[in-house]
């Protein structure tokens, strides 16, 4: 249970003394809160754990429920028992913060540290983006012109070759710009230097001033704005700033698979918000098994792995079945129905949110 509020003998804003023995939750006088808010830090985070979290015997009540006893707690829930268990809402939470905990944590060293990566591969994976970027401009404009992009692997640089007709040339790192001119390797070095010693705004109005591609539009622009912020800060941090979003990104998710659930058991008149409980203790059983795997991917082989995450889809058969109510049959099929859904729905929400970190890191 939540513990109590620690409250004031006198209130500190008027001067009331508190009689005893009595709730004494607001002052009779100003009207102002009898909360005492100046605590240790120890005692600030216990009552963190406690009242939001309810870290306490609930807990234990309801992980062996979760996790081996497919769809008890959303039945409970759904038939008024919600003072037993943790809420959906509070054990997804604690369950997600745990797992994206140690999801991250996956990408840094074994001592603990960030991976640290040199200014050349930062340099190399900002002409990769570039390449990455501009390549279907190259193929549109080279296909217009009748030439054709070979691979030369008869050196060891393993240079790409534009084929023309009667004359091969050698080009790297480049495109044609609207005048005709080359993107090279150069130029891009020369406006990470100019961002280095003029700062990335300036650097950027002054490509604006010279008509450069790398300003020739907004989308351009902003691109160009970003791939320095993340050179300059290192590819880690956009990385952190991705995986601190990814709880949020789930969570948003979970009404979009609810609303797949309603489609798929519309004629069982269910409310839309039992989808999203069922959705939410799923999920949290999810959060456990995975964190569990990545505690022991290393000591676990591929078939244990493959076997867990076919186990994950048995318990998740069963629950659709033990909440819906209807038969194996229409159980496994709507679920084959969910896991292909699933996916789809998923990758398109890391993908938004990779490119939503991207242009707001």
């Amino acid at each position: 249970m939540p513990k109590e509020k620690r409250k004031h003998l006198i209130c500190p804003n008027c001067g009331h003394i508190f009689a005893e023995n009595t709730a004494n939750n607001f002052c009779p006088d100003c009207g102002q809160e009898n909360v005492d808010s100046n605590v240790s830090f120890g005692e600030l985070l216990g009552d963190f754990v406690s009242n939001y979290l309810s870290l306490d015997s609930k807990l234990f009540r309801t992980l062996p429920r979760l996790l081996f006893f497919p769809g008890f707690l959303t039945n409970a829930f759904n038939k008024g028992k919600r003072i037993t268990y943790l809420r959906p809402i509070r054990l997804y939470l604690f369950m997600s913060v745990v797992y994206f905990t140690f999801f991250a944590a996956q990408f840094k060293n074994l001592d603990g540290g960030e991976i640290q990566i040199t200014q050349q591969e930062k340099m190399d994976s900002i002409l990769h983006l570039k390449d990455s970027i501009s390549n279907e401009i190259l193929q549109k404009e080279l296909l217009e012109k009748n030439i054709v992009i070979e691979e030369d692997t008869t050196n060891e640089y393993n240079r790409k070759i534009l084929k023309v007709p009667n004359k091969d040339y050698n080009i790297q790192f480049s495109f044609p710009e609207e005048d005709g001119s080359l993107i090279r390797e150069e130029q891009i070095r020369r406006i990470v230097l100019l961002s280095k010693k003029y700062g990335i705004e300036a650097t950027i109005d002054s490509l604006k001033k010279e008509n450069s591609i790398f300003t020739r539009n907004t989308l351009f622009t902003k691109g160009t704005r970003q791939l320095l912020r993340i050179y300059h800060q290192g590819p880690e941090k956009l990385a952190s700033y991705f995986f601190a979003r990814l709880p949020i990104m789930m969570l948003l998710t979970i009404p979009i698979f609810a609303f797949i659930f309603k489609i798929l058991y519309i004629r069982r008149k269910r409310h839309y918000i039992e989808h999203i409980v069922f959705l939410l203790h799923f999920h949290a059983f999810l959060y456990v098994v995975l964190t569990l795997l990545l505690w022991t991917s290393d000591f676990l082989s591929e078939m244990y792995i493959v076997l867990l995450l076919g186990m994950i889809f048995i318990y998740f058969l069963v629950a659709i079945r033990k909440v819906y109510q209807q038969g194996w049959a229409k159980s496994f099929l709507k679920g084959m129905m969910f896991c292909i859904f699933y996916p789809i729905c998923l990758t398109i929400a890391v993908s938004v949110t990779a490119i939503t970190a991207f242009l707001m890191f």
